[in-house]
C-alpha cells in the first residue's frame, strides 16, 4: 500500500471538505433565487458545519475558511434585502440563535448582525458587545480564533467611530469601538497563547509553527484600532495603550509578548511612540528573559530616528531621549547578563561549557547597542560625549559576557558582524571627527576582539568612510585623526584575515582610496606631507602583497605635491618642509616599496617598481626644467632613472617584460626628465638604455626596440645641436642588420614541422621589420637628417619589394611560374601556409600604403624639393603592388 505523507493527506481531507462547501453553497444560492429563507439558512449552516473541522492544520484551514468566507458574502447581502425576503433583521437575528451546533450558529449571528448594525435598526454599541460575548462560547484555539477573525472582518466598516453613521448617542462613540476590538483582541490572543498548551511535549514544535501561521489573526485586530479616525494621540496615550501594555506583560508568553509589542511599534504613528517611549522601554523591561528584545529595539529606534531626521524639532523640549534609552538599555543589559550567568552556570553544572546561545545572544545584545548609537548620532549628532558613554557601557558589557577578555570574539561568530556595523556607524555619519573623542574608546572595545575580528572591523571602518553620506566629513585634515584612524587598521594592514584572495584584495584597495581622501592644498603642504607621511608608517607594516597596493596612491600623491611645493618656494612662503624633502619622501618610499614587494609581490612588483622610478624622474624634471630648478633637482632625476635601470637589471628576466621596459625609458628621456639631465648623463643612460635593447632575447625585439631607441638621439625636447644624426643611423642600420639575420635563418634538409612553424614566423617577421625600418627612414628624412639620404629610402623600397615578393611565392608555391612543388612544404599542413599567407598580406598592405604616402610626398610642394632627388622607377606602381 502506498504511503500518505502528512501534506498528501491534508490535501485530501481540505478536498473533501471544499467539495461539501461547494456543493451546499451551490444549494444554498439556488434556495436564495427560490427567496426559500429556511431553506437557505439550512444550508449555509451545513455549509459552515465544515469549519468545525479538528483535522486540519492552521493552513489548510485558513483555505477553507477562505472559501466559506466567499460564500458568506452572498449570503450576507440576501440578509441585507429585507424587501426580498420580507424578514425584519431583528427576527432575522433572532432566528438564527436558534441553529443546533455553536460554528454555524455565531457565523450566522455574525453575518445577521452586520446587516443588523448597518440597518441602523439596532445600536451599534449592543450588537458588537452582543456578538463579542456570544463569540466567547468558542474555545477551541483554531475553530476560535478564525470566528474572531470572521467578526472582525465583517464589523470593521460598522464601527461607531468618529464621523461614522453609526456613531450617536445610543450607537456608541470612538471609545465603544476601541472597547469592541480591544476586547476581540484580548480573547483572540488567550485563544492564541492556549494553542501552545495542548498536546503533547513531543508536538512542541509543531505548535509553536502552527502559532507562528495564526498570529496575523490576532495582529489584525491591532491593525483596526490604529486604523481609527478618532484614533488621536491623547486617547493612544490614556486609554489604547496602558491596555495593551498590561496586557502584553499580564499574558506571560515569549512569542505573544515578541509579536506583539513588535506589532504595537509597526502599526501605530512614531509621533505616538516618542510620546509614551518611557512606557515603551519599561514595558520591555518587564517581559518574560527568554524574550528577543533586539528586534523589538532595533526597530523603534530605526523609525524614531527616520521619524525625527525628517521632522526637525519633533523631540519635547522636556524629553531626554538619548538618558531615557540609556537608563531602560542598562536595565535591559543587566537582566541579559543576569539570565546568561545563569544559563553558563546550569551549562557548567551540566559539562557543556560556554554554548552558542550565550554568544548570541552577545550578538543581539552588540546589534541594540549600535541601533542605539544609530540613534543617537541621528537625535544628536554634535554630542560625540553620548558616544563616548555608548561605547564605555559596550566595553563594560563586553568585559562582563566575555570574562574581563578571556574569551575573545572570533571573526566567524554573529557577534563579529554586529560589531563590524557597530563600529562602522560613526565613521559613516560623522567621518574621522569622530576620532577626537572615540579612539581610546574602539581601543578599549578592541581589547575583546582577536587580531582577525579587528581586520574585519577595520574592513568595515574604512567602508564606512568611504560611503560616507556628507562628502566634506570624509575629507582628512587632521594629523592626529588619521595616527589614531591607521592604529585601529593595523590589524587589516598586517594581518591575514580572509580566506578568500579576492576579496582581500578589493578590501586592500578600498584601503588605499583612502589616500585619495587627503584634503589637497596649494597653500598648506607642510600639512599634506605629514599625512602622507602618517599613511606611509602604518601601510608599511603591510605584506609585500598588500605594499603593491596599498603604497602606490601614497607615491603619486607625493608626486603630485612636490610641484605644489617648489611653487611655494618661488613665492617666498615659509615652510617647513622644501621641495628636497617631498623628493626624499618620494625616494624612501619606492625605496621601501621596492626593497619588499620585489621579494614576494608578485611579477607585477617589479614592473610597478620602474614605472614609478621612471614617473618620479619625470616629476623632478618637471621641477627643474619648469620651476627654476637652477640645477638643484638635476641629479635627484638622474638617481631616479638609475634606479630604474637598477632595477630592469636585478629584477626583471623575463623577456617580454624586459622589452615592453625599453618604450618606457625612452618615453621618460623624452619628457622632462631628459631636458632636466646633462649632456654627459643623458649621453650616458640614452646609450645604455640602447644596450640594453641590443641584448633582448628575440631578434624582433632588439630590433623594435632599437628602433624605438633612435628617438632618443633626435629628441625633440632637447636644443637642435644635441641632435646626433649619425648614431641614429646607426641605429636604423643595426636594425636593417638584424631584420636580415631573422630572413636569413634558413632550413635544413632535416627539418621538422616545428621548423617550418618557425621559419613562417621568422620570415613574416623580418619582411615586417624591414618595412618598419623603411616607415622610420621616412620620418628621419622628413625630420631633417642630413644622415638619411634619398638613395636610402630608393633601396630600401625596391628591398622591402623583393622580399614581400620572395615571402608570397614561398607562402604559395603553387603560384610560381615553374608550377614545381617544395617537397618540405608539400608536407606542412595546410593551416600553417595559410596563416603565413595571411601575414605576408598584411605586410603587403603596409608596404604598399608606405609607399602610397611617399609618392604623395613627392606631389606635396612642401616636401617636392626635398624628395626632387628621390627615384621611384624602379619600384612598382601602387595599383600594382596592392593586386601582388
Amino acid at each position: 500500500m502506498r504511503n500518505v505523507g502528512p501534506d498528501s493527506e491534508q490535501d485530501c481531507l481540505l478536498q473533501e471538505a471544499l467539495a461539501v462547501v461547494k456543493e451546499q453553497a451551490w444549494l444554498m444560492k439556488q434556495s436564495i433565487a427560490n427567496n426559500n429563507m429556511r431553506e437557505t439558512l439550512k444550508h449555509a449552516s451545513n455549509m459552515i458545519c465544515e469549519l468545525r473541522t479538528g483535522t486540519l492544520e492552521p493552513k489548510t484551514y485558513y483555505e477553507l475558511y477562505m472559501q466559506v468566507f466567499t460564500e458568506l458574502q452572498s449570503l450576507a447581502l440576501y440578509f441585507q434585502d429585507t424587501q426580498r425576503h420580507g424578514m425584519k433583521l431583528s427576527a432575522l437575528y433572532e432566528s438564527v440563535q436558534h441553529a443546533g451546533n455553536i460554528i454555524p450558529r455565531l457565523y450566522l449571528l455574525i453575518t445577521v448582525g452586520a446587516g443588523f448594525i448597518q440597518s441602523k435598526e439596532a445600536p451599534a454599541k449592543e450588537i458588537l458587545t452582543d456578538l463579542t460575548e456570544l463569540c466567547k462560547g468558542v474555545q477551541h484555539p483554531i475553530r476560535g480564533l478564525f470566528l474572531r477573525y470572521y467578526l472582525s472582518q465583517c464589523c470593521k466598516d460598522k464601527l461607531p467611530d468618529t464621523g461614522s453613521p453609526y456613531e450617536g448617542i445610543e450607537g456608541g462613540n470612538v471609545y465603544d469601538a476601541i472597547d469592541f476590538i480591544l476586547n476581540n483582541f484580548t480573547e483572540a490572543n488567550r485563544l492564541w497563547i492556549r494553542l501552545n498548551h495542548q498536546g503533547s511535549l513531543r508536538d512542541r514544535a509543531r505548535r509553536e509553527r502552527e502559532r507562528h501561521d495564526l498570529r496575523v489573526l490576532v495582529g489584525n485586530n491591532l491593525i483596526r484600532l490604529s486604523q481609527l479616525d478618532g484614533m488621536d494621540k491623547n486617547i493612544y496615550v490614556s486609554v489604547v495603550l496602558p491596555k495593551l501594555l498590561d496586557h502584553v506583560v499580564s499574558c506571560q508568553d515569549t512569542m505573544a509578548q515578541q509579536y506583539l509589542l513588535d506589532c504595537i511599534i509597526q502599526v501605530f504613528p512614531d509621533e505616538y511612540h516618542l510620546a509614551t517611549l518611557d512606557s515603551l522601554l519599561t514595558t520591555c523591561s518587564k517581559t518574560n528573559s527568554a524574550v528577543d528584545l533586539k528586534p523589538i529595539i532595533v526597530n523603534l529606534m530605526n523609525r524614531l530616528a527616520v521619524y525625527v531626521s525628517s521632522n526637525p524639532g519633533s523631540v519635547p523640549q522636556d524629553l531626554d531621549v538619548f538618558e531615557l534609552f540609556r537608563s531602560h538599555l542598562d536595565r535591559m543589559l543587566d537582566r541579559s547578563e543576569n539570565d546568561a550567568a545563569a544559563n553558563a552556570a546550569s551549562s557548567q553544572s551540566s559539562g557543556e561549557g560556554r554554548g552558542r546561545g550565550s554568544r548570541s545572544s552577545l550578538a543581539s545584545l552588540i546589534d541594540i547597542m549600535g541601533a542605539y548609537l544609530g540613534f543617537t548620532i541621528t537625535l544628536y549628532p554634535d554630542r560625540q560625549d553620548h558616544l563616548q558613554s555608548i561605547h564605555a557601557a559596550l566595553a563594560r558589557m563586553l568585559d562582563r559576557q566575555l570574562s574581563g577578555g578571556a574569551v575573545k570574539i572570533q571573526p566567524d561568530e554573529k557577534a563579529c558582524f554586529s560589531m563590524v556595523d557597530l563600529l562602522s556607524k560613526p565613521m559613516e555619519e560623522l567621518g574621522l571627527s569622530c576620532m577626537d573623542n572615540l579612539s581610546e574608546a574602539y581601543s578599549n572595545v578592541y581589547r575583546y576582539l582577536t587580531p582577525q575580528t579587528q581586520a574585519h572591523c577595520g574592513v568595515g571602518m574604512v567602508n564606512a568612510l568611504l560611503m560616507c553620506e556628507h562628502p566634506e566629513r570624509q575629507v582628512i585634515d587632521n594629523v592626529n585623526r588619521l595616527q589614531s584612524f591607521m592604529t585601529l587598521l593595523r590589524p587589516l594592514i598586517s594581518e591575514d584575515y580572509a580566506s578568500d584572495a579576492t576579496e582581500a584584495a578589493t578590501d586592500q584597495c578600498n584601503l588605499a582610496k583612502i589616500c585619495h581622501l587627503i584634503r589637497e592644498s596649494d597653500a598648506n603642504t607642510d600639512l599634506e606631507l605629514q599625512l602622507l607621511s602618517v599613511m606611509r608608517q602604518h601601510l608599511g607594516h603591510g605584506s609585500p602583497a598588500k605594499l603593491t597596493v596599498t603604497l602606490v596612491p601614497v607615491v603619486y600623491r607625493a608626486m603630485k605635491l612636490a610641484p605644489k611645493v617648489r611653487t611655494l618656494e618661488l613665492q617666498h612662503t615659509r615652510l617647513f618642509n622644501s621641495t628636497k624633502k617631498a623628493f626624499q619622501f618620494i625616494y624612501k618610499t619606492l625605496d621601501a616599496y621596492g626593497s619588499h614587494c620585489l621579494l614576494g609581490g608578485g611579477p607585477t612588483a617589479a614592473m610597478q617598481t620602474l614605472k614609478m622610478w621612471l614617473d618620479a624622474a619625470a616629476v623632478a624634471g618637471y621641477v627643474e626644467v619648469n620651476l627654476y630648478g637652477e640645477g638643484a633637482f638635476e641629479s635627484i632625476c638622474c638617481e631616479f632613472i638609475n634606479r630604474a635601470l637598477g632595477t630592469y637589471e636585478d629584477d626583471i628576466t623575463d623577456s617580454p617584460k624586459q622589452s615592453a621596459c625599453i618604450p618606457l625609458f625612452v618615453g621618460a628621456l623624452l619628457g622632462p626628465a631628459g631636458q632636466a639631465l646633462t649632456v654627459e648623463d643623458y649621453d650616458a643612460t640614452s646609450t645604455t638604455i640602447t644596450q640594453h635593447a641590443a641584448k633582448l632575447l628575440q631578434r624582433s625585439d632588439q630590433c623594435r626596440q632599437i628602433l624605438c631607441c633612435a628617438d632618443m638621439f633626435w629628441n625633440p625636447v632637447l636644443p637642435r645641436d644635441r641632435w646626433d644624426s649619425r648614431r641614429v643611423l646607426e641605429c636604423l642600420q643595426r636594425c636593417l642588420k638584424i631584420a636580415e639575420r631573422i630572413l636569413e635563418s634558413g632550413l635544413g634538409n632535416d627539418s621538422t614541422p616545428e621548423d617550418l612553424d618557425r621559419m613562417d614566423i621568422s620570415e613574416t617577421t623580418g619582411v615586417s621589420l624591414f618595412v618598419d625600418v623603411l616607415d622610420r627612414y621616412i620620418f628621419y628624412f622628413n625630420k631633417g637628417n642630413e644622415q638619411v639620404l634619398p638613395s636610402h629610402i630608393s633601396s630600401l623600397i625596391s628591398l622591402c619589394e623583393e622580399h614581400v615578393k620572395f615571402a608570397l611565392e614561398s607562402a604559395n608555391p603553387s603560384s610560381t611560374a615553374s608550377g614545381a612543388k617544395n617537397p618540405l612544404l608539400d608536407s606542412h599542413d595546410t593551416a600553417h601556409t595559410a596563416s603565413a599567407s595571411s601575414g605576408i598580406v598584411a605586410v603587403k598592405a603596409h608596404l604598399a600604403a608606405t609607399i602610397a604616402y611617399v609618392r604623395k610626398l613627392k606631389e606635396d610642394p612642401d616636401y617636392r624639393e626635398k624628395y626632387r632627388t628621390l627615384d621611384l622607377s624602379g619600384t612598382s606602381s601602387r595599383a600594382k603592388v596592392a593586386s601582388a
